[in-house]
């Protein structure tokens, strides 16, 4: 069965929903959601919360019936980008369920789900 995956639309919705300002500690947190593009150096979207945030948290999101015949491929990628995250003192965070549920579960627990690697 196909996933169900947000528009274009829902998904800068999400985006900008992902920024969330931690006021206890003065520091603003932003969520950067990959999806396609598994790099880092002509992120776009990394480039700007980089840019406009205090912490930066890198996510990847697995939803049920993703990756089929070319999981291995997805695997390694994911691990080739968390480890250009890591070099540059960051990680990725891998979680598993629908986008939209994921995300609003990050974003009301202000962190993400498990770590890659």
């Amino acid at each position: 069965a196909a996933s169900r995956l947000p528009s274009e639309a829902a998904t800068a919705w999400l985006c900008r929903l992902a920024i969330v300002a931690e006021v206890s500690v003065g520091m603003s947190t932003s969520v950067v959601w990959f999806r396609k593009a598994l790099r880092v150096h002509d992120n776009a979207a990394l480039c700007e919360a980089c840019g406009a945030s205090s912490r930066v948290v890198p996510l990847f999101i697995l939803e049920p019936g993703a990756g089929g015949a070319r999981r291995q491929f997805l695997y390694e990628s994911l691990r080739d980008l968390d480890a250009t995250l890591r070099r540059r003192g960051s990680r990725l965070f891998v979680a598993r369920g629908e986008a939209v549920s994921v995300m609003e579960a990050v974003v009301a627990g202000g962190g993400a789900g498990r770590g890659a690697g």
